[in-house]
């Protein structure tokens, strides 16, 4: 068989292999973070979040018919064709590997490929693309319906045509295969803009096919590329959408034509330039000239698929986020303005933010800013495009900017001085005050490329590396813990040098995982043998492999200047390089090949090769575990268990990702309880979400609101100023004495900040543009404030009456709290404004709201008071969400929320799925496994409420259930499961009580016991963690007292269950005080002073818990620490 067919015939067996890998292991259903909102976008055509996906969106909308209306299927089906891409890119892969080797072993393309050399070759394809098949960060995308698979395969695809392309080198029509690859380049950047980063390579792959390597060349030739590279990357597409968006604005508000005549006039006029272009240079000979301009016409082509997202967005589908409707919108859309700019090489950094001084000032003690040019927006009504704002932004000291600006958010501040430490502080004299200020050192350069070497290249680069060559201590994720998500090689005394710590005695909590894949550096080490082989034998095309690896790792990590700690880790961004490095990986095939076969047989030195086969079997055998999503369905029953017990016609609050992308997918795409409004809190801060909530979809009602786009339009009411009892008196007492006109008007809003208004009243008045007492007001404050205050609002007391008979007709509240209902909710705003649309907004639907239909709030938004509009002492607890209600609720002595209708709930349990928690095949990664915890405080919660009413059976049998469908055993996460413990032993279940004790507490040893084995340095890693043991710790202590106390109402079992716990503690810290004595604090190990640390710290925290038992004991014991701590060493004494 020739080496051709026998090429393509195993380049398929490949693409089978990894197909069947992947359609077996992929998630049946929507997964978390973003695939819901994919999955959406290719069942309904949606517009994601910017900037947006148009590609993967119209080829998952094709692939997407094939659910034949069924919208069950949709979900498995985007699973499924991110699973055929991966499969696709290893089957590209495995040619791209088998050309790069016949090119080392074989000069020319007409050369016959036979015996050993031809397998040494397929082995090579074999092992490499093998090796990225089952890689860690390329199998988690290749099994959800995400973008990073299909651009995954956009690069693959790309790479092997130049491949096809250098094979026709010197022929006629070679070119040909530059257009297909540009207009792939056009198309790949709807799937993902990382998929362009593939263009330096193949150029570089063009230089050394046609061009004998001199230094004058190879410069030339890198200028040459650095050019297209630029051209393609940041001017043909930001330049075309900019050329786009300033003549549709001239065309409609100059010359007064229809919306959208800037598309058409540019289609007109490009369709004019390329096809004069084109017969130009075809006239005059010039085939270089004429391949760009059709290369460039074809990558437009290819970017026209953009076009998709306006023509959806005004078809104003119910996910459209951003509403990129025009040509302005869909320009804000690509450049992702909602994101900010972040500098690249010179820019501010994060001392410009805490500084005093950080950002000039004018005369008048405002802060500068540059005026970048207005904020367009569509006016339907005028038919022009108005302004709405100025792109503006602060004028930095430059004392704080500095270049290669690494350190630079103002959200990540804490961050930057865990790893590098804080600023450092001087004291300078402020001459306007006339006293000395704190002032700031910016970070120097040194400490910039320092934090960009060890975070963003070592921590958030050849970390996710080392998972997927070296091995992976778990998939918790990291913050630069010694105990999660370290990348690790299973060889002990390596991974002690790298990660820290003893890795052998990690607590079995972190080690005992699925997630834990050990492959002892196999294919890292291959890797690197295959580069220098490549790197010695054929340095042109391993040059071109370099240019691809470090820009599609190191290159993103710098352009995107990564800050720590992100809310997840972001390996799937760079798996290009792992795609390139795994070249390599299957290069050291033939490395081992060639160098053996000359001393040893062909056979034998294939056999010898052959053995770097293990390296892929290790990593699939090792990553089959944590990667197989069949069983999961944590994400869909989340979904499900939001949704399934709301009110009918219920308007449901959301607020991050996996609380709204998931709900998303499941109510767009199976049409799921379609009556209920979901509307994400953070999203209605933008004047398009509020308009999109306030029509109908589906089934579910609009929200109920009085705003018009003109009042919540950018620009307007942006900040709303409250008007507390001190700053009335304020303004009273100035106005008395200089402004007698808006004294009066004062008076005349005395009342409302006295009394407060109701929500209606509230509203009217913000919406009044004509209110002679308002406008008195917001002149005087602009004048106070210097700054563009449009409007005020006279109270901080919001108060919305209550329809008693809606409320219980529509079912708000139950028949049997109809007693408890108050008259009015009161609402107390905090802070001095109402400071965003979203804000507004709550107090809109508060002022329109007649009780027909249930509000809830996502139980993950309840961090924030301003997240529910502070509306904490009017809700009902309801598992994943809470309700809003008309009765006065308040909180508990533990800090819970909202009343509980004990019986609702448990009928409510009883309708949860379970996501498969307790199937024993299934794996759940943490993301997953997060709200294992909103299960258990749901039935911990209900269990309680029932026992408080005598429906012990009731409680029992929630309480087995959870166990059941998600065994503790298995899932030791979270606090809720100490309060498990009085549970039981309310129930009589004093065993099951016992056992969980036994187990938690046997957990929380084993971790603080090896925290206190740690160095100073490698524990400070794990001090948030060390914190969290103490607390459940001692919520665990207070909790058994607290049964001891008030349910058995046995002070006896109390005091000896108290110390039972706290002897060991005491003796722990006796022993170590007469250590102390004899050799003095630096006398101890640093084993010793962690524990005798840890000990102190508990015995601070429990000691409190025996004075509700018996305050003379608890006194006595007092005395006793105060005593000893008093002989210690006074560093000792501070802790």
């Amino acid at each position: 068989m020739s080496f051709k067919k026998l090429n393509n015939i195993v380049g398929w067996v490949m693409f089978a292999i990894a197909a069947c890998v992947y359609l077996l292991t992929m998630e049946r259903e929507l997964s978390f973070w973003d695939a819901g909102e994919y999955i959406v976008s290719s069942a309904k055509l949606g517009v994601t979040h910017a900037p947006g996906a148009a590609t993967f969106q119209l080829i998952g909308a094709v692939w997407s018919g094939l659910a034949f209306g069924d919208g069950s299927l949709y979900a498995i089906l985007i699973n499924a064709l991110s699973a055929i891409c991966s499969a696709l890119t290893i089957l590209f892969l495995f040619w791209t590997l088998t050309h790069f080797a016949r090119r080392i072993l074989m000069t020319s393309n007409d050369d016959v490929i036979e015996g050993s050399n031809k397998w040494a070759l397929i082995l090579t394809g074999v092992v490499g693309s093998a090796a990225f098949m089952f890689s860690d960060s390329f199998w988690f995308s290749a099994v959800e319906g995400e973008v990073y698979a299909m651009a995954s395969m956009f690069t693959a695809l790309m790479l092997w045509l130049a491949c096809k392309w250098e094979n026709d080198a010197g022929k006629y029509r070679e070119n040909k295969w530059v257009v297909l690859i540009a207009l792939l380049v056009g198309l790949s950047t709807g799937v993902h803009l990382m998929a362009i980063l593939v263009v330096p390579a193949l150029c570089y792959i063009y230089y050394f096919r046609h061009y004998d390597f001199t230094w004058k060349s190879f410069a030339i030739a890198n200028v040459i590329t650095l050019a297209i590279f630029v051209f393609v990357f940041k001017i043909i597409f930001s330049t075309t959408m900019s050329f786009v968006g300033n003549l549709e604005i001239f065309m409609v508000n100059e010359l007064g034509l229809p919306f959208n005549s800037g598309f058409l006039v540019t289609i007109i006029l490009f369709a004019a330039i390329f096809y004069f272009g084109l017969t130009y240079t075809q006239k005059r000979g010039w085939a270089t000239v004429n391949t760009f301009i059709l290369a460039t016409m074809f990558m437009l082509i290819g970017f026209s698929a953009w076009l998709v997202i306006p023509i959806r967005a005004n078809a104003n589908p119910h996910m459209n986020l951003n509403d990129p409707d025009d040509a302005i919108g869909l320009l804000d859309y690509f450049n992702r303005e909602q994101y900010g700019d972040w500098p690249v090489f010179n820019g501010p950094l994060y001392t410009a933010h805490i500084d005093p001084n950080g950002v000039e000032t004018n005369p008048d003690g405002s802060y500068k800013m540059i005026d970048n040019g207005p904020i367009y927006k569509k006016d339907v009504r005028r038919g022009t495009y108005e302004v709405v704002g100025r792109r503006t932004e602060y004028v930095y000291n430059k004392d704080h900017i500095g270049p290669f600006a690494r350190m630079y958010n103002p959200q990540a501040i804490e961050n930057y001085k865990a790893i590098m430490g804080p600023p450092e502080e001087i004291q300078v004299y402020n001459p306007a005050t006339g006293e000395q200020q704190v002032s700031y050192k910016k970070p120097t350069l040194g400490q910039n490329i320092e934090f960009f070497l060890s975070y963003q290249i070592g921590y958030m680069y050849l970390r996710y590396l080392g998972w997927n060559f070296m091995g992976r201590q778990n998939d918790f994720e990291g913050n630069m813990q010694v105990t999660k998500g370290n990348a690790i090689t299973g060889i002990n005394f390596i991974d002690n040098i790298i990660v820290g710590g003893n890795q052998e005695n990690l607590p079995t909590y972190f080690k005992d995982t699925e997630s834990r894949n050990v492959y002892f550096g196999i294919p890292l080490i291959l890797g690197l043998i295959g580069f220098f082989f490549q790197l010695n034998r054929d340095f042109g095309r391993t040059f071109a492999l370099i240019s691809l690896f470090l820009l599609t790792g190191v290159g993103i990590l710098l352009y995107t200047n990564v800050r720590p700690f992100e809310p997840r880790e972001r390996d799937y961004a760079v798996v290009s390089s792992f795609y390139v490095y795994s070249i390599w990986v299957g290069m050291s095939v033939l490395a081992i090949y060639t160098l053996l076969k000359d001393r040893v047989s062909a056979k034998a030195a294939m056999g010898i090769a052959s053995l770097t086969l293990i390296a892929p079997v290790l990593m699939g055998s090792q990553n089959w575990e944590d990667h197989d999503r069949s069983e999961r369905r944590a994400a869909h029953d989340l979904a499900h268990n939001y949704l399934v017990n709301l009110d009918k016609d219920a308007i449901l609050f959301v607020y991050g990702d996996n609380d709204t992308y998931p709900l998303w997918g499941l109510q767009e795409t199976t049409l799921f309880r379609d009556d209920v409004k979901i509307a994400n809190f953070t999203l209605l801060g933008s004047p398009w979400n509020i308009s999109q909530v306030q029509r109908k979809t589906y089934n579910a009602d609009a929200i109920k609101t009085q705003m018009t786009p003109d009042d919540y339009k950018m620009g307007v009411n942006e900040g709303i100023i409250l008007l507390s009892p001190d700053l009335m008196e304020q303004i009273k007492n100035y106005a008395q004495q200089n402004n007698p006109n808006l004294y009066q008007h004062m008076l005349s809003m005395q009342s409302y900040v006295d009394n407060g208004m109701t929500a209606k009243e509230a509203m009217n008045w913000i919406l009044d543009r004509d209110n002679p007492a308002k406008k008195a007001l917001v002149a005087e404050l602009k004048m106070a404030f210097n700054a563009g205050i449009d409007n005020v609002l006279p109270t901080k007391k919001i108060i919305v009456p209550v329809n008693k008979n809606n409320v219980l007709k529509h079912g708000i509240v139950d028949q049997k709290y109809a007693d408890q209902i108050v008259p009015n909710l009161v609402i107390n705003l905090k802070g001095q404004q109402i400071s965003y649309k979203n804000e507004l907004f709550m107090l809109d639907m508060l002022a329109n709201y007649d009780w027909t239909r249930g509000v809830y709030f996502s139980s993950g938004g309840l961090y924030d008071d301003v997240n529910i509009f502070y509306m904490n002492d009017y809700l009902q607890f309801e598992g994943f969400t809470y309700k809003l209600v008309p009765i006065k609720s308040g909180g508990s002595e533990y800090g819970e929320r909202g009343i509980i209708n004990a019986d609702d709930m448990y009928k409510q349990i009883k309708n949860y799925e379970w996501a498969n928690y307790n199937h024993p095949k299934a794996y759940f990664d943490p993301t997953s496994t997060n709200n294992i915890l909103t299960y258990r405080n749901a039935v911990a919660r209900t269990a309680e409420a029932l026992i408080k009413e005598g429906k012990n059976d009731k409680a029992k049998e929630i309480m087995d259930l959870i166990q059941e469908k998600i065994p503790y055993q298995r899932y030791s996460e979270g606090i809720t499961l100490f309060s498990f413990v009085p549970i039981y032993n309310k129930l009589g279940e004093n065993e099951k009580a016992k056992e969980l004790q036994t187990f938690l507490q046997n957990r929380i040893t084993e971790e603080r016991d090896y925290y206190q084995s740690l160095n100073e340095y490698d524990r400070m890693s794990v001090y948030n963690e060390m914190q969290q043991l103490l607390g459940q710790e001692q919520y665990s202590v207070s909790g058994l007292i607290d049964y001891y106390l008030k349910t058995e109402k046995d002070t006896i079992k109390a005091l000896e269950y108290f110390k039972e716990y706290y002897t060991p503690i005491e003796n722990r810290i006796k022993t170590m005080n007469a250590k102390v004595q004899k050799v003095g604090l630096g006398g101890l190990t640093d084993a010793e002073h962690n524990q005798l640390s840890t000990d102190l710290s508990l015995q601070r925290g429990i000691l409190p818990y025996a004075m509700d038992i018996d305050s003379t004991y608890a006194n006595k014991k007092f005395e006793e620490m105060i005593q000893i701590m008093g002989e210690m060493d006074p560093r000792v004494s501070q802790e």
